[in-house]
């Protein structure tokens, strides 16, 4: 726990974020706005930048999300989980791949995080 705390102290600086709360179930850190999330993936803190997402990056996600699925998608994206990962995708940098290829655990904290702020009004 001591080596997740200097990393965490260490990610802070090198973001330069206030963060104010810290999630213990998912190894997650939230900043005041709920915008700037930091997750402990594989070992490593991964930032999610909700606040860079528009109403673009969000039709993109879903036209993405269509290709991808095809016949298969959903009605509501937001019912599946690879909706959540090209979320994640699109605030991290970080190829929706290598999202589902986590253990369990570590992929189910990111779906909850982009579901939460998702459902956030």
């Amino acid at each position: 726990m001591n080596n997740f705390k200097e990393e965490l102290e260490k990610a802070k600086e090198e973001l330069g974020l206030d963060i104010k709360k810290v999630e213990e179930n998912y190894d997650a850190v939230v900043d005041e706005t709920g915008l700037t999330q930091i997750l402990n993936v594989n070992g490593k803190p991964i930032l999610f930048d909700f606040g860079t997402l528009t109403g673009n990056s969000i039709l993109e996600v879903k036209e993405q999300y269509r290709k991808i699925k095809r016949a298969k998608a959903a009605v509501l994206e937001e019912f599946d989980d690879l909706y959540y990962m090209l979320i994640a995708q699109k605030v991290t940098g970080i190829s929706y791949k290598q999202f589902l290829d986590l253990k369990y655990k570590e992929y189910n904290a990111i779906k909850v995080a982009v579901r939460d702020f998702l459902s956030e009004d």
